[in-house]
């Protein structure tokens, strides 16, 4: 199985504001000290850690899932990072070597809005069975959306609170010690960033079929 970025996420799930309310600092003072585009590095890089160990979304993007072939005996496709939004296409390459995209009538899309969803699954339509495809490589490719919601006023699934403050915590940790060695009189001291806030993300991590 390949996945493949198509649409990368168009904000973060923390803005700069956040980030200066949990470290005590004043409106705009992260921007007048010249330090914004450090603290989005920050922000990125702590919801890409937390999008890594929970194995989810945590914001809208497009991805595009290769496979080999359809599962043998009709079983179910499942699609990582959820929680899945939709599905917008499955196209496959049948035994003639001719890519077809498959009838959305011949398909299912099972998938949750519960902070902890399970990842959605692609599935016959009743009466239904996957088509056969030619015998090689990335015969079939699934496109779909994935990621909590953050659409105004009131998103179907937003992003749990428990992730937006493990984010908080972290990028707080990393305005406040800016390399992973300090220097100590006579010594360098090594700083762990592994943290009693990782605890946080454990009950949303996603174990998959």
């Amino acid at each position: 199985m390949k996945l493949n970025l198509i649409t990368a996420p168009l904000t973060e799930p923390v803005s700069l504001a956040d980030i200066e309310g949990q470290l005590q600092l004043n409106t705009g003072d992260i921007t007048s000290a010249g330090q914004a585009s450090t603290v989005t590095g920050y922000l990125k890089t702590m919801r890409g850690r937390a999008e890594s160990i929970t194995r989810r979304q945590l914001v809208t993007a497009v991805y595009e899932m290769v496979l080999e072939s359809f599962p043998i005996n009709n079983g179910p496709i499942e699609l990582p990072r959820p929680p899945l939004q939709s599905v917008q296409s499955i196209k496959y390459y049948d035994t003639t070597g001719t890519q077809i995209t498959l009838d959305v009538a011949l398909y299912r899309v099972l998938s949750e809005t519960s902070p902890k969803c399970r990842p959605g699954l692609v599935v016959p339509a009743y009466g239904q069975s996957w088509p056969s495809t030619r015998d090689d490589y990335d015969m079939v490719t699934i496109q779909f959306t994935a990621g909590y919601s953050s659409a105004a006023p009131a998103p179907i699934n937003p992003l749990p609170q428990e992730i937006i403050d493990w984010i908080k915590l972290n990028v707080g940790t990393m305005w406040a010690i800016r390399e992973s060695q300090t220097i100590l009189p006579g010594s360098f001291k090594e700083s762990d960033f592994r943290t009693l806030a990782d605890s946080i993300l454990y009950d949303f991590k996603v174990f998959t079929l």
